[in-house]
């Protein structure tokens, strides 16, 4: 709750009551009765242990809330359900009544392309669930209610307006406060994001440079992006059988096994990791990056694909970035999973014979075995399985690795197509590839 943006209204009102109650008996009589046996095991608990504070909750970067205040002057409260759109068409007729026909509707939905101010919430695993408007001052539309097709056509939703003054200032008091303390302006993409390397058309997003880096010759070459259409589409792996040798890891064996493959590996290292958590203090986890780094120089050939977030203010895109910079520079080919396709995965592949694959992300935590439960199984094969191989490789990733900058610049673009409507996305997508064309 400290880091989630929502709101909760306590309405006093006979007839709005009447309505939610007359709505909530129209879902009973179209839901199903769950049926339960009866429980006759021991009693539950009825206090549970209160949860700790994250370590990365410090005070200043949570949300503060807002003490609870009355509101007397309501002068009028609207509500509307969903399936159906009579509250979105309410909401579009007190935004502007001219917006409602031809390409105007269009422009009220292109904020940016209309002249408004956007800011996005820049908090690390933080969300904004909020669904607020607040119009002249005087008028608060909020609710359950996304501004999306499928809760007006499809959820069950509900949409209240208010027209309060009072209420106005107190909703706008708490979104300029989440504005200006925890939020970044909107940096729409520039046409050249994907083509020009010496400009910076991402850097009123915040984002790092560090220059171009010389990576040995040793690792393949890689290009910009030439097709967007097919970006997270998995690939046609299908599901195989081995047989071999299967043993089972507990959380202080895996340590020390992986560490054996890393060092004793002739050929290839395929690593595919959700999380790598290679924090200051994490000493364990910077032994493993480097062991992987001195195989590399040894002559094997390293590959490692690391999960993108959705989100650019996820911590997780600063560290996994790090992580690429460093290990590209020592040899190592890492490669980031497109952020639309999330990666999941924690499998480690040797020689295409040892596999090592299981729960355990290498953490601290994971690898010591320190305060984490986690399990493994390591295979080793009679012979060489390429299948491995195909399905690592095989994942959807950022194309163009030539340097941070570049993979940056990739980044936001991908992540900016995943954002948009579908015939958004597919008149960008147009453009792009025919931008690209030799």
């Amino acid at each position: 709750m400290t880091r989630t943006a929502r709101d909760t209204l306590i309405l006093r009102s006979r007839e709005l009551a009447a309505l939610y109650r007359g709505r909530l008996e129209v879902l009973l009589e179209q839901a199903y009765r769950l049926e339960t046996e009866s429980y006759e095991g021991p009693d539950l608990p009825r206090k549970f242990p209160e949860a700790k504070d994250s370590p990365r909750g410090r005070r200043d970067e949570r949300l503060v809330a807002p003490r609870m205040q009355a509101f007397t002057d309501v002068r009028r409260a609207e509500s509307y359900f969903t399936p159906g759109r009579d509250g979105i068409e309410r909401f579009l007729q007190i935004a502007d009544d001219t917006m409602l026909s031809g390409s105007r509707l269009g422009t009220l939905q292109q904020f940016p392309d209309a002249g408004i101010a956007v800011v996005t919430l820049e908090l690390d695993r933080a969300s904004l669930h909020l669904k607020t408007a607040v119009i002249d001052e005087r008028v608060v539309i909020t609710g359950s209610h996304n501004w999306t097709s499928g809760a007006a056509a499809r959820n069950v939703e509900d949409l209240l307006i208010f027209d309060s003054p009072q209420l106005a200032r107190y909703y706008t008091g708490y979104l300029d406060y989440i504005a200006e303390t925890h939020a970044k302006p909107f940096a729409e993409i520039a046409r050249d994001a994907v083509d020009a390397v010496d400009t910076d058309p991402m850097a009123a997003a915040g984002l790092r440079r560090r220059g171009e880096v010389q990576y040995p010759a040793t690792l393949p070459d890689t290009v910009p992006r030439t097709r967007f259409r097919d970006v997270n589409a998995k690939g046609d792996n299908e599901a195989f059988s081995v047989r071999g040798h299967v043993e089972y890891l507990d959380d202080d064996e895996y340590l020390p096994v992986v560490r054996e493959m890393i060092n004793t590996a002739r050929q290839s290292i395929l690593v595919s990791m959700y999380h790598v958590a290679a924090r200051r203090r994490s000493e364990t986890v910077h032994e493993v990056l480097k062991e992987l780094g001195d195989a590399a120089k040894n002559g094997v050939y390293v590959y490692l694909v690391l999960n993108m977030p959705e989100m650019q203010s996820d911590s997780q895109h600063e560290t996994h970035s790090a992580i690429a910079e460093r290990l590209r520079e020592r040899g190592v080919d890492v490669r980031l999973n497109a952020p639309g396709a999330l990666l999941h995965e924690k499998v480690v592949v040797v020689d295409l014979c040892k596999i090592l694959i299981g729960s355990h992300n290498w953490s601290e935590g994971a690898l010591t075995g320190d305060g984490v439960y986690e399990s493994s199984a390591l295979l080793v094969l009679p012979r060489q399985e390429p299948r491995f191989a195909h399905r690592l490789v095989g994942h959807p990733i950022v194309s163009d690795m030539r340097n941070r900058g570049t993979w940056e610049k990739e980044l936001s673009l991908l992540r900016h197509l995943d954002s948009q409507s579908t015939d958004q996305r597919d008149a960008t997508i147009i453009r792009l590839e025919q931008e690209r064309q030799p």
